[in-house]
C-alpha cells in the first residue's frame, strides 16, 4: 500500500513539476524586467572582478550572493532576455525540496503555483528567488538537526545570504539554537551540532561585516508603507479597507496562537525579530515572502501528528485552523495564476520597447539623459551606458550621496527618458512619446510605471 502511495505522488510530484516549469517559462519569456531585475544584472556585467561585484553590492542592501551567481551566468553566455532562467533553477530546487518535507499533499500541490513562488521570486528575477529553498532546507532537516546538522546550517547559511531579512531570520534560528545548547549545556560537549552551530555564527558575522553599507550610501530605509496593507496584499489581496486589514489580522493573529500555542515561545522567537524590522523599519510588499515562507515551515514544523482534538470545542478550533490555511494557500494560489495572465497581457515595464525605439538614434551618436532609478531598466539593452548625464562609467545606479541622478545635462541631451510625472524644461522643442508600465500585484494592475521618452524635433528630421 505504500508502495503504491509513494508511485501515485511521485506522479503527482512529476506533473506538478513540470507544468510548474512550463507555466513559469511561458510567463518568463512575455515579462518585460523592471530596475531592480537590470539593476542586478548590470551590477554584475559592468564588474569584472569579485572584489568590485561586492564593493558595488555593499550600496544595495543586500548580500552578492545573487550578483555573483548572474556573473556566472553571463560568463557562460546567458543573455538578459533568459535572465528569468536563473531565478527559475532556484525556484526549481525549491519545488523538488518542498516534495521532499512532510508536508500535505495539497499544499505541494498548490504551493508550486502561488503568487510568491511562482510569480513574484521566479517570473521577477530577484536575489528572493532563493528565499524559497533555503527555507526548504531549513525545514527537511530542522527536526532531525542535532543529528544532521550540516544541511540545517546551510539552509540557515543560504537564507542569510539572501538580504538583509534572510540574516535577521537566520539570526533568529540561532538564537534559538543558542538558547537550547545552553539549556543542554551539562550534558553535552563540543558535540557535531556544537561545531556547526559555532561555523555557522563565523559565518553569519562575516556576512553581517559583508552587509554593512558604506557611509555615503543613501539607499532609502525609511518605512513609509503600511505593514496592515503589506501583509493583506501579500496574503490575500489588494484592499483600501482598514476594516478588513484589521480583521484578516486579528484572524490571522487568533490562528496563529491557538496553533502554535504550545510552542509559542520558541514561534516568537523566530518571529517578532522580522516583524519589528518590518514594521518600523523598512519592508516592501515583496519583501513579504520571508514572513510568508517562514509561517509555512513553522506550521509543518509544528503539526500535530494526531489529527482529531479531544474536546469538541478544540475540535472546532483545529479544523478552523487548518480550513484557514487551505484558504491562504487557495488564494497564493489563484492569484499567483492570475499575476501570470496580467503580466501576459500587460509591460510590467517598458524598457525594452523603449530601447528598440530609441536604438538607431543612439547608434547615429545622439546622446540620451534620464531621471532618478526606473529608467536604468533600459541600459541592459546596451552594451554600455548610454545616459550623458550618468556620474559614473557604470551603467548601473549607485545609491550613494556622492553622486546626482536628478540633474539633466546642461544643455539637456537630444533624448530625454524620465518618469511621466516628471516635468522636462523646454518640452516644446521635443516631441514626446508615452510608454506604458504597469505595477502588478496580485489581482490589479496599474499603469504607474509609465515612461515618457523625449526626441528632440531637430533630430527626427535628421533621421527621416
Amino acid at each position: 500500500m505504500d508502495l503504491v502511495k509513494r508511485k501515485k505522488n511521485l506522479i503527482i510530484y512529476a506533473a506538478v513539476f513540470m507544468l510548474f516549469i512550463m507555466t513559469a517559462v511561458f510567463s518568463g519569456l512575455c515579462h518585460e524586467a523592471w530596475a531592480d531585475e537590470a539593476q542586478a544584472w548590470l551590477i554584475a556585467r559592468d564588474n569584472n572582478s569579485f572584489l568590485d561585484i561586492v564593493k558595488a553590492v555593499r550600496y544595495e542592501g543586500t548580500l552578492p550572493t545573487w550578483h555573483l551567481t548572474i556573473k556566472l551566468f553571463q560568463l557562460l553566455g546567458l543573455q538578459y532576455e533568459y535572465f528569468f532562467v536563473i531565478s527559475l533553477i532556484f525556484s526549481s530546487c525549491g519545488v523538488i525540496l518542498l516534495f521532499m518535507t512532510e508536508t500535505p499533499l495539497y499544499a505541494k500541490i498548490l504551493l508550486p503555483f502561488s503568487y510568491f513562488v511562482l510569480y513574484q521570486d521566479t517570473v521577477i528575477a530577484r536575489q528572493y528567488a532563493m528565499i524559497f529553498p533555503a527555507m526548504m532546507l531549513i525545514l527537511i532537516f530542522f527536526t532531525d538537526r542535532e543529528k544532521k546538522p550540516w544541511g540545517y546550517f546551510l539552509g540557515i547559511i543560504f537564507l542569510a545570504s539572501t538580504s538583509s531579512y534572510g540574516v535577521i531570520l537566520s539570526a533568529s534560528f540561532l538564537l534559538w539554537d543558542l538558547i537550547c545548547i545552553v539549556k543542554t549545556i551539562k550534558s553535552r560537549r563540543l558535540d557535531k551540532f556544537c561545531s556547526f552551530f559555532l561555523a555557522t555564527g563565523a559565518v553569519m558575522a562575516l556576512i553581517v561585516l559583508i552587509f554593512l553599507p558604506p557611509a555615503d550610501c543613501n539607499y532609502p530605509r525609511i518605512n513609509e508603507l503600511s505593514f496592515a496593507d503589506s501583509l493583506t496584499t501579500a496574503f490575500l489581496f489588494k484592499t483600501d479597507s482598514l476594516c478588513l486589514q484589521i480583521a484578516f489580522i486579528a484572524i490571522l493573529l487568533a490562528a496563529f496562537i491557538f496553533y502554535f500555542r504550545k510552542n509559542i515561545v520558541q514561534v516568537l522567537i523566530y518571529t517578532v525579530p522580522l516583524l519589528l524590522y518590518m514594521i518600523f523599519f523598512y519592508h516592501r510588499p515583496w519583501h513579504m515572502p520571508y514572513l510568508f515562507f517562514l509561517i509555512f515551515i513553522l506550521l509543518v514544523i509544528f503539526r500535530s501528528k494526531k489529527e482529531e482534538a479531544k474536546t469538541r470545542a478544540n475540535k472546532i478550533a483545529f479544523y478552523s485552523c487548518k480550513a484557514f490555511i487551505i484558504t491562504l494557500l487557495a488564494f497564493q494560489f489563484i492569484t499567483g495564476i492570475y499575476s501570470i495572465y496580467l503580466d501576459y497581457k500587460l509591460d510590467y515595464f517598458p524598457s525594452k520597447e523603449i530601447a528598440k525605439f530609441i536604438k538607431p538614434y543612439i547608434e547615429t551618436g545622439a546622446k540620451a539623459d534620464t531621471v532618478g532609478y526606473s529608467t536604468y531598466s533600459v541600459q541592459p539593452y546596451f552594451e554600455k551606458n548610454i545616459y550623458a548625464n550618468n556620474p559614473t562609467d557604470k551603467a548601473y545606479y549607485i545609491w550613494s550621496s556622492k553622486y546626482e541622478y536628478f540633474t539633466l545635462s546642461s544643455p539637456p541631451s537630444e533624448i530625454l527618458i524620465v518618469p511621466t510625472n516628471i516635468s522636462v524644461g523646454n518640452a516644446e522643442r521635443y516631441n514626446s512619446y508615452v510608454f506604458d508600465g504597469y505595477n502588478i500585484c496580485k489581482f490589479s494592475a496599474v499603469n504607474e510605471r509609465q515612461c515618457t521618452v523625449y526626441i528632440l524635433k531637430s533630430l527626427e528630421g535628421k533621421n527621416e
